[in-house]
């Protein structure tokens, strides 16, 4: 079977269930007499690998947003990223000299903070306080998660919000007596503050390796109250 009769079939199979979906930007790419890829001899699994990458920028060079192309794929937003890269770095290196896509002047240097909020509902106690925080009692904690980096030069997307949102809400120790984590034994705003922060770290670190980019913790504060909080950034 021939590269094109791979590609007609992944046409007919997209077709059914997108409704106006055309075939052309990468396809007319393959097939052009100016270019050809050429794809040697590969085992079938890299050459699927491959086809799935292509489809992938296909789609998203023709309008699909990346949660459209997920749900579609059965694929996380990271999932989409990924093969998204893998292709557009496939197409770079066979042909050097071609803009599959454009960046506009000034972006791929842009930084930016993203700052994402949550809450959780805990008990703790301030053992030695002369204050009534002394005693057992309970709080709605916020917590606010700040993280910065560069968005991707094609989604224009830094990290999902969802994924964030996910990681937060695994980690924020909701209706937990916060003496009894440990780690935790003064749990004051400050040192809740620290101690998320160092959580949150392992799990930025690892989800920058998982979807390719250089994520940065900036800082996590956490409120007791909406007029008292405090602030970790690592230091």
């Amino acid at each position: 079977m021939t590269l094109r009769d791979e590609i007609s079939e992944i046409e007919q199979l997209f077709k059914k269930h997108q409704d106006g979906f055309q075939f052309q930007v990468i396809t007319d790419l393959l097939n052009s007499e100016k270019v050809q890829m050429r794809w040697g001899k590969k085992t079938l699994k890299d050459r699927f690998r491959e086809d799935k990458n292509i489809i992938t920028l296909n789609l998203y060079l023709q309008g699909l947003s990346t949660r459209k192309i997920g749900a579609f794929c059965g694929l996380s937003h990271g999932g989409v990223s990924a093969r998204l890269r893998k292709a557009i770095s496939m197409l770079k290196a066979r042909y050097p000299g071609m803009d599959v896509w454009k960046i506009q002047e000034g972006e791929e240097d842009m930084n930016v903070i993203l700052d994402v909020e949550g809450r959780f509902a805990a008990s703790h106690t301030l053992v030695g306080h002369p204050g009534p925080c002394g005693t057992l009692h309970g709080h709605t904690w916020k917590v606010s998660l700040k993280i910065s980096g560069k968005p991707d030069p094609l989604t224009r997307i830094l990290v999902d919000f969802h994924d964030i949102k996910k990681m937060m809400k695994d980690i924020l120790p909701d209706h937990r007596h916060l003496n009894d984590i440990k780690g935790l034994k003064v749990p004051t705003a400050e040192n809740i503050s620290a101690w998320l922060y160092e959580q949150f770290m392992l799990e930025i670190t690892e989800h920058s390796r998982e979807i390719g980019k250089d994520l940065e913790l900036v800082s996590v504060t956490v409120w007791e109250s909406p007029e008292a909080s405090a602030t970790y950034t690592g230091d």
